[in-house]
């Protein structure tokens, strides 16, 4: 893999997929939480953060 390894420091979890700067921010968000937090919280979170991040809803 070429440039910045995004995943650094965030464990197995990192090892699901394929590494994104967008999956990275997210876990590192969801490991910094210490309580329950929803998709479509978590993804208010980030968004006033001033992070870009989709939030894809399956029914």
């Amino acid at each position: 893999m070429t440039g910045t390894d995004t995943t650094k420091g965030l464990g197995e979890a990192a090892l699901i997929g394929g590494p994104t700067q967008q999956r990275a921010t997210v876990l590192r968000a969801l490991i910094d939480t210490e309580d329950f937090v929803s998709a479509q919280a978590l993804h208010v979170r980030l968004i006033a953060a001033g992070t870009r991040v989709g939030l894809i809803l399956q029914l």
